[in-house]
Parts: C-alpha cells; sequence; structure tokens
C-alpha cells in the first residue's frame, strides 16, 4: 500500500478514487471531505485496476486481500470519527499518545503532557468554533485524563476542573450524540471520586442520579453499559453504608448482576465488575449473616481473580477481596485452610501492586492482619516478620 501510514496525506489518491468509484462521483467534493481515508483505499484499488462500481465488487475486492480489508476498517473508523480541524491534529495526536502511554507504562510524567496538550486544546482561543463533535470528545476526554491524574496524585484542583469539564460536555450534548452513556459515566465518576475525598453526601447523590440517566440512555448491548452498571453498583453500596438502608444494598446487588450479565467473558472490565458483585454480596453477609451470600461472594472473587489478566490494574484488588472473604470464612467456622489461603493471596495482592499505589498500605494492612490470625493460632514467631516480595 502506498499510504500505510496513519495520518498521511490521501490527496494524490482522491481523483483516482473518484474515477474508480459511481458512488463518489456522483458527489465528488462532499465524498472527499467525507471519506478521506476511504477514497485512499478505493484509489489503492484502482491502482492496482480493480474497478470498484458498487458495493459487491468492493466486497470482492476486500474478500481477496485481508490486509487491504483491515486498512478498510482502520479507514471506516477514521472517517466516521469527529472532525478535527488542523489546527489541533498535532495536539490531539500527542495527547493521545500520552495517555497511551500511561496507560501502558504509568508513567506519570505521560500523564501530565496528556493533561497539558488536552489542557491546550479546550483551553484554545478558537475550540468554541470547532465542530460540536470535536468538542464534546475533547472535553470528555480532557476530563477523563485530568481524572485519572487525580487518582494518581491526588490533586483536588485536578478533580474539580474534571468535574467541571464533564458537566461542559454534558451540557454541549445534542439529543441525537452518539454513546452519551459514556460521557455521562464520566461525569459521574467525577462526582463520586470527589465524595470519597470530602465525604460530601450531595455529591453521592448527584453521581448515582447521573449514573442512573446514563443507563437509561444506553442501549442494550452497547460496550458502555457494564462499567456504567457497575459503577451505578458501587455508588448505591456507598449509599447503603451511609444510610444502612437494606433496599440500597438490594438494588446495588441486582444492578451488579446486571453488569456481569452484560459483559463479555473475555472483557477486561469483568474483574471489576465481579469484584462490586462479590463486594455487595459480602457486605450483605455481613448485614444479615446469610452463609450462602459468602459462599457466593467467594466463588465470585474466584472468578474475578481468574479473570485478570496478569498486568490487569485490578488484579491486585482481586486477590485482596477474595483474602478478605477466606479470612471472613476462617472467622465463622475456624477452618485453617481458609486462614492459609487467604493469607497466599494477601501476599500476591501486596506483590501485584505497584510500589506507589494508594491501595498498597491496606493490602499490606490486610496481609499483617491474617499473619496475626496464624500467630495467635499457632504461636509461630516467623509470622510476626513475614514481609511479602513488592514489585
Amino acid at each position: 500500500m502506498r499510504y500505510r501510514e496513519r495520518g498521511q496525506s490521501p490527496v494524490p489518491t482522491v481523483h483516482a478514487a473518484c474515477v474508480c468509484c459511481a458512488e463518489v462521483q456522483s458527489n465528488k467534493e462532499a465524498n472527499v471531505k467525507r471519506w478521506p481515508f476511504r477514497l485512499e483505499v478505493l484509489a489503492e484499488l484502482a491502482a492496482d485496476g480493480v474497478q470498484v462500481r458498487n458495493p459487491e465488487e468492493l466486497e470482492r475486492a476486500l474478500a481477496a486481500d485481508s490486509d487491504l480489508r483491515a486498512w478498510w476498517e482502520y479507514a471506516e473508523e477514521v472517517d466516521d470519527a469527529p472532525a478535527v480541524p488542523s489546527v489541533f491534529a498535532y495536539d490531539l495526536w500527542r495527547a493521545q499518545e500520552a495517555m497511551h502511554g500511561f496507560q501502558c507504562t504509568g508513567d506519570k510524567t505521560a500523564l501530565d503532557v496528556a493533561v497539558a496538550t488536552w489542557s491546550r486544546i479546550v483551553e484554545h482561543p478558537v475550540f468554541s468554533w470547532a465542530p460540536t463533535s470535536f468538542r464534546l470528545s475533547a472535553l470528555n476526554d480532557a476530563g477523563r485524563a485530568l481524572l485519572r491524574r487525580y487518582s494518581a496524585l491526588g490533586r483536588m484542583d485536578d478533580l474539580d476542573r474534571a468535574i467541571d469539564l464533564a458537566q461542559q460536555a454534558t451540557k454541549l450534548m445534542p439529543e441525537d450524540t452518539d454513546r452519551p452513556g459514556g460521557i455521562l459515566n464520566s461525569l459521574a465518576l467525577s462526582f463520586h471520586a470527589r465524595f470519597t475525598r470530602t465525604g460530601q453526601h450531595s455529591d453521592l447523590e448527584e453521581a448515582i442520579r447521573v449514573w442512573r440517566q446514563a443507563v437509561v440512555a444506553t442501549p442494550p448491548g452497547s460496550p458502555d453499559l457494564p462499567a456504567i452498571l457497575g459503577n451505578l453498583g458501587t455508588g448505591l453500596r456507598d449509599l447503603f453504608t451511609l444510610t444502612g438502608r437494606e433496599a440500597d444494598l438490594e438494588e446495588a446487588i441486582g444492578v451488579c448482576r446486571g453488569a456481569v450479565e452484560a459483559t463479555p467473558p473475555d472483557s477486561p472490565d469483568l474483574p471489576g465488575v465481579l469484584n462490586n458483585l462479590g463486594s455487595g454480596l459480602r457486605d450483605r453477609f455481613v448485614r444479615m449473616g446469610l452463609e450462602g451470600d459468602l459462599e457466593e461472594a467467594i466463588r465470585v472473587f474466584q472468578q474475578a481473580v481468574e479473570a485478570a489478566l496478569p498486568n490487569s490494574p485490578s488484579r491486585p484488588m482481586c486477590f485482596s477481596n477474595l483474602g478478605t472473604a477466606l479470612r471472613c470464612r476462617f472467622a465463622r467456622t475456624g477452618r485453617e485452610g481458609d486462614l492459609e489461603e487467604a493469607i497466599r493471596v494477601f501476599k500476591q495482592a501486596v506483590e501485584a501492586a505497584l510500589p506507589d499505589s494508594p491501595d498498597l498500605p491496606g493490602y499490606s494492612n490486610n496481609l499483617g492482619t491474617g499473619l496475626q490470625d496464624r500467630f495467635r493460632l499457632t504461636g509461630r514467631e516467623a509470622d510476626l516478620h513475614d514481609r511479602p516480595q513488592q514489585r
């Protein structure tokens, strides 16, 4: 292919594409603007002497060349993305690359670059003149980057700015917005993060209200639905902790079951939604003492551990939750095997956590508690000095 590199200009191929495709020929100027990357693929076919006069001929041509098929699918994705004004093209690429780098490596410098670049985009003097679809996408992505940095560094100004951008995005949404649930989910996550930080009840109530809106706005089968349901379940569990209302906990468990059912078995989100369901069942066991809830919680947490990939950020939490449930069953039954297994998975949680993870002290504390239980049971002094190997 002559233009395989993403972002390379398709202009030299446009005339050939227009000649080879009758559909494009009917309105050259409009389609050149709308389908620049698809036209590039058509031009490649034209250069190879392949005539494409209708969708059937296109399908036959793509079926004969898997590489060309992959390029066409990429072209469809790029051409259908929000229009990017040229003034923002480089910064958009830089922000996305930096965010991808942070997600792959955890490099906080890359996260700083992403936040600074997104801020430059949304604060640019001509941003308000950009197409609505681009502004909506940029505001949402900028807010999520700030929320990620808040989670990593705990800067309150990042969280406040994330909420501001998410609110701007929500107000900007037209009625026919594609996947509105994802934008509403970002706003709710920001409110929930501030509730977790400050304990302000109104933020939790607003997060739950917005998550409910997101569920209504998201059709069954949408890839956004499992995460939205899981987050709503977490908010309802927090509300139960505040109010003690059993109805809130029952709704949380029901919503989390829905999230599990809506999540494909190979989804990277599956460990998280299983963790949410297991936590709800464990909470109900603590409240009502039903052994069936504890047994199901343990099974669900085991499934979460099995579903978590080796480098998944949710893997330490999966181990920790499973250990807590096993230790809970040990306290109820006195079975030493449960305590041994709890200590083993608590160690795995500590070993899997990043050295600067804010959750690491909690994982270490859980392990220490388990080791103290075993010391009281066996008198083995080594348990008082046991320290697992961290990353």
